[in-house]
């Protein structure tokens, strides 16, 4: 599409176009240039001090540097990040035998012919990495925070940081560019748990050595990075295994046997014709509203599936529904004959138990609203890495920041989850009413209210007619 100076903005302001979008576009133009020009340079300052400090090392040092990092970093040499974090290292960190790390080697001895390159290797020499989290999106990027200072900077968008993640951060070197910051080298991105073990390390490395914060952070950056990239972690996902259970009968009187099925309370028909069909076998049912909803969805645990065929009953599930399903079978046990019963042993590598859920959504409601829902019904569950405590016990009990630190948790690995533009949950009514400050990254902000009750079986019952019962309905008038 063509446009002149002096026709209406496209974006419907109202103003021509050489006072509205054009100005923007150039805006972001030269942003965008001067961004790459940054980068360019940057590309080759790190490509002349790798350059100088290769020629100065002889080989049986640089292998001895190798092995040692290799050691140090505990990730293979076949990672696409390796050689980038160990070129990395060799500038920013490494200690050589006079004494200076490679940055401050080029500084004082590379005698750039370049004044702006000189210029830029001079302000590299004063970088320390930090321990920053994500705390707030901003339009040209997202305000971090130092997780030792409690200091606030604008992080802008760029190649190495594209997307404000609610809560997530790195261990990285920060440099000034224009308003804000940027990234310089290598970095990965992990969330509030990871950066939780990160400052844990730190600190533990400081006691031990009884060193600053700086000299730790320069003299022991390889085992520091290493908790972000997984190596360290202090949690470990330890398989347990499960099995599910299938379990047939034969049904002796079918019809006293269905009119127990359609009147219990934890029966949820999903589809039925004539005689036969499928229901599951629920737990208490759950009323979610939303301000972001235009409608309510329900919702319950599943235990299993129940299904009716011919004569034949069978149900169908994991270990934590089999005590409900004998509870729930043993007013009829005694017109059930078992057939057989077939277990199927698996693996579960999560942290969590395996869980099903069943949702209904009124018409309107978005189907993504279900794995809302649940989320915020997980919210409320004790927690079992904090003593089995739910977030409203830690608050009472004074452990505010075990609280946030939880919640903020929560919102990241829910981020993870869902796709871009959709409802995020909402985090901002717990806080509310615990006490917490809101969460600037919920949809909806601080307007965002939702809430979750349980209920009773919210759905009309379908009533069971007998093949006997049929005609005399239809004597009646009424088709069944």
């Amino acid at each position: 599409m063509n446009i002149g100076r002096n026709d209406p903005c496209y974006c419907g302001s109202g103003k021509k176009y050489k006072k509205c979008c054009m100005k923007k576009s150039r805006v972001v133009e030269l942003g965008k240039a001067k961004e790459e020009e940054f980068s360019k340079q940057k590309h080759l300052l790190v490509m002349d001090i790798i350059d100088f400090v290769y020629k100065r090392i002889d080989f049986q040092e640089m292998d001895s540097l190798k092995a040692g990092f290799r050691k140090r970093i505990t990730l293979s040499q076949q990672h696409p990040m390796y050689v980038g974090l160990f070129h990395f290292w060799l500038i920013f960190f490494r200690r050589f035998k006079n004494g200076r790390r490679g940055i401050e080697w080029f500084a004082m001895e590379g005698r750039s012919g370049n004044a702006s390159e000189a210029k830029l290797a001079s302000k590299w020499t004063k970088l320390k990495p930090a321990l920053f989290q994500v705390v707030e999106p901003h339009p040209k990027g997202a305000m971090v925070e130092d997780l030792f200072t409690g200091e606030r900077v604008l992080l802008i968008k760029s190649e190495s940081f594209s997307t404000a993640i609610p809560w997530a951060g790195s261990f990285a070197l920060l440099e000034e560019f224009d308003v804000g910051y940027m990234i310089n080298g290598v970095t990965v991105y992990e969330g509030p748990d990871c950066l939780l073990e990160v400052k844990k390390k730190i600190e533990q490395l400081m006691e031990a050595k009884q060193l600053s914060y700086s000299e730790v952070v320069l003299d022991y950056f390889p085992e520091i990075f290493s908790v972000l990239l997984g190596r360290e972690r202090s949690e470990t996902v330890e398989g347990k295994t499960g099995v599910y259970t299938k379990i047939t009968y034969e049904i002796s009187d079918k019809s006293k046997f269905l009119h127990y099925f359609f009147v219990h309370e934890n029966i949820h028909i999903q589809e039925w014709e004539n005689e036969d069909g499928y229901a599951d076998l629920t737990g208490e049912w759950y009323r979610y509203e939303d301000s972001e909803a235009p409608g309510k969805l329900y919702m319950a645990k599943a235990y299993g599936r129940l299904e009716v065929e011919g004569n034949l009953f069978s149900f169908s599930g994991l270990e934590n529904g089999l005590r409900l399903f004998h509870d729930w079978l043993s007013p009829v046990k005694y017109i059930l004959s078992e057939v057989r019963k077939e277990e199927e042993p698996f693996q579960n590598y999560g942290k969590v138990e395996l869980n099903s859920f069943i949702f209904h959504v009124e018409e309107g409601v978005d189907q993504c609203f279900g794995m809302i829902a649940f989320e915020q019904l997980l919210i409320q569950e004790p927690i079992k890495m904090l003593d089995h405590l739910t977030v409203e016990e830690l608050i009472a009990d004074g452990r505010s920041g075990d609280a946030e630190w939880w919640l903020k948790a929560r919102e990241y690995h829910f981020w993870n989850l869902i796709e871009e533009g959709s409802p995020t949950a909402d985090y901002n009514s717990v806080r509310r009413q615990l006490g917490l400050s809101l969460s600037p990254f919920v949809t909806g902000g601080e307007k965002r209210k939702s809430c979750i009750v349980k209920v009773a079986y919210p759905f009309a019952r379908p009533r069971y007619l007998s093949e006997q019962d049929i005609p005399v309905y239809r004597d009646l008038g009424f088709t069944p």
